[in-house]
């Protein structure tokens, strides 16, 4: 009788324990947005944006374009947003950037 109620107890700690796991990464699922990147002129600059990019933190992967002057890139939502990327490629690079809505 004891060990069945430690067994039970045990099952239901760690399904707690499960439960809450996965509400927290539920949260943290990653995404997508894309910014607008002005005054690139060359494929270069598109490799200087995006290298600056992929250092960020958060950043999951980054593709960009010169010739459609953007950024798509996939972030961690809990260490960054849209706003903060465009602020810092803005100020690292020199490219002026902004969310596109």
């Amino acid at each position: 009788m004891r060990a069945t109620t430690i067994a039970l107890s045990l099952m239901v700690f760690v399904c707690s324990a499960l439960s809450v796991a996965a509400q927290n990464n539920a949260g943290n699922s990653p995404k997508t947005c894309v910014l607008e990147i002005s005054d690139m002129s060359c494929s270069s600059c598109a490799a200087t944006v995006q290298k600056a990019l992929l250092k960020m933190d958060g950043v999951k992967t980054a593709t960009v374009s010169q010739p459609t002057s953007s950024a798509e890139i996939t972030y961690d939502s809990a260490k960054t947003n849209p706003a903060a990327l465009a602020k810092a490629i803005t100020k690292k690079t020199g490219f002026p950037a902004k969310p596109r809505p």
